[in-house]
């Protein structure tokens, strides 16, 4: 009893609720003076034709095309979510540095700690509201997108708050879509955690010196601590998928024209092991190149196929497909029966779209894309999840992207 009163008296302080009010308000003024230039960050990484154009030119294209409201689209949502990310971080670290502060002052061991600690916590409450925000975002990037696209478009980003979001997630896609980019997020918490132990060290030094702490001098020590952070952090945030065993060994189709069955099947063992078998298997296991050449209708085996055919026919039978083990050898040549010993399907949506940008802006909603690129410019999409190019012809070898 007297531990947990001596625990709330710590925690809960009025110095601790002054310090999350200003690290909150703080970066809220931020984001407010430096939106636009956030804006653009995320319109280059979706939108093609504005790589070779400096800031100003992006600026003044983007309230050409949408106006004033267009570089500052999706501030309120992105200023309430990062109020209360920013309440919740140093909140949950002033708190902990008060319940685990000693006579021996503090250190940057325990500061690194307790800011990994609090990077967690803000993390796991404050993730779904990153996942609407990053959505909303990205409603005004159209570039030159179909009829279709845009309908697409209108279905994927129509949020229209940051609550409406919420719940339109968690109604369509389910409460685990709200934390979706969790574990990703966990893994960026060492760059605020290094940032916050940097700052603190380097706050006690000028105290040790003598040098008062103004407002100048808080904000170079800010700038030099994010700067230390990134430069120690980025390599966690550059993931090579060949490392990780996601891509099955490269298929040889021999003297063969049968490489059009390649495609829809490293499509699949690329999605089903990004959405079911990641959990249970280490390496993606290869699917049957051999049951697509027996079972999907335009097959001639090793004369030639039609992709778009053997996609659908993945489709018509619920995206089941057969493992290379548990069907007949690999041979090219179409047999007279089909055998359809499938697996269970994984969770993966197919449609049609005729735009390649779709695939930019989809990859801020959907966590894995897929796409079949070949040398020809026509490009279907299938659902939100995989898109393939069409080919024009059987001799073409097609090759498997994929990206978070």
């Amino acid at each position: 009893m007297a531990l947990s009163k001596v625990l709330a008296e710590r925690l809960f302080t009025h110095e601790t609720l002054v310090h999350a009010i200003s690290g909150a308000a703080g970066a809220t003024v931020a984001m407010s003076l430096f939106y636009p230039l956030d804006t653009i960050r995320s319109r280059l990484q979706v939108e093609e034709g504005r790589e070779s154009k400096s800031i100003v030119e992006m600026l003044r294209d983007i309230m050409e095309s949408e106006g004033f409201e267009g570089i500052y689209r999706g501030l309120s949502p992105v200023l309430q979510s990062l109020w209360c990310s920013n309440f919740v971080y140093f909140y949950s670290f002033h708190g902990l540095r008060a319940v685990f502060s000693t006579d021996r002052g503090h250190s940057a061991g325990r500061d690194l700690m307790l800011a990994t600690i609090a990077g967690v916590i803000n993390v796991i409450v404050t993730t779904p509201m990153w996942v609407v925000n990053t959505r909303m975002k990205m409603q005004g990037a159209i570039a030159q997108y179909g009829p279709h696209d845009q309908e697409n478009q209108s279905a994927n980003y129509k949020f229209r708050s940051l609550l409406d979001g919420l719940i339109t997630i968690y109604r369509e896609e389910g409460v685990h879509a709200l934390w979706s980019s969790t574990l990703p997020s966990l893994i960026l918490v060492s760059n605020p955690s290094i940032q916050f132990m940097v700052y603190e060290a380097l706050k006690r030094r000028c105290e040790t010196l003598g040098i008062a702490l103004s407002a100048g001098t808080a904000f170079s020590l800010g700038a030099i601590s994010k700067c230390i952070a990134t430069v120690l952090t980025y390599p966690l945030q550059v993931v090579d998928y060949r490392d990780t065993h996601f891509s099955t060994p490269i298929k040889e189709q021999r003297e063969c024209g049968a490489c059009w069955a390649f495609a829809p099947t490293e499509v699949m063992e690329a999605m089903r092991f990004g959405f079911r078998s990641a959990k249970v298997e280490k390496i993606a296991k290869s699917l049957s190149v051999q049951h697509l050449i027996d079972c999907s209708g335009v097959s001639y085996g090793c004369k030639g196929g039609d992709v778009c055919d053997a996609m659908d026919y993945l489709i018509a039978t619920d995206y089941q497909f057969v493992l290379e083990a548990d069907y007949l050898p690999y041979s090219a040549v179409k047999h007279s029966t089909c055998q359809r010993q499938v697996t269970p399907s994984a969770n993966i949506t197919i449609g049609q779209s005729t735009c390649e940008d779709f695939s930019k802006s989809e990859v801020f909603c959907h966590s894995l894309l897929t796409m079949v690129p070949s040398s020809l410019p026509s490009m279907r999409q299938f659902g939100r999840t995989i898109l393939e190019e069409l080919l024009g012809t059987t001799a073409t070898l097609v090759q498997k992207i994929t990206q978070w």
